[in-house]
């Protein structure tokens, strides 16, 4: 299946903005199950620079200066991705949660610990009661009696 996703953000100001510095995050990146067909970025005005680097989680960022005055910026992501089988399908094509979370600490493979990183806290962020309540509502009443959270 393709999907055809078209996403637009517009920024209006009340006074001319004269140079304006910004980053986007919205070109999709192919995984497991979906590819990228196609994506590209609409920026008006046009930018003076337009600069796309991958960042240290994988995602395609693109940094772009926009060197005249305006009061209006577009900026539209417009992207086609090939969907692989079906997405109802890929929770039972992986281990549960608690299998998971058992092996994670052991498992030292690229994606072992890529998803290790996460278990810590942050340093700008740190770990809260509300936190743990709305993660909880994605686990059911067994996986809840087990938890830690």
């Amino acid at each position: 299946m393709i999907y055809k996703i078209l996403h637009r953000t517009t920024y209006r100001y009340r006074y001319p903005v004269s140079v304006g510095n910004h980053v986007a995050c919205l070109k999709p990146r192919s995984l497991l199950h979906y590819q990228v067909a196609r994506s590209e970025l609409r920026i008006q005005p046009a930018p003076a620079t337009c600069a796309e680097r991958v960042d240290y989680f994988g995602n395609l960022l693109c940094f772009f200066t926009v060197q005249e005055p305006h009061k209006e910026l577009v900026v539209e992501a417009r992207s086609e991705v090939a969907i692989e089988g079906s997405p109802a399908s890929w929770p039972q094509q992986t281990l549960p949660w608690e299998e998971v979370a058992r092996l994670l600490p052991a498992d030292h493979s690229r994606a072992g610990l890529e998803a290790y990183q996460f278990r810590f806290e942050s340093p700008r962020i740190r770990v809260r009661p509300e936190f743990a309540a709305y993660a909880l509502q994605s686990f059911t009443a067994r996986c809840r009696r087990r938890s830690s959270i």
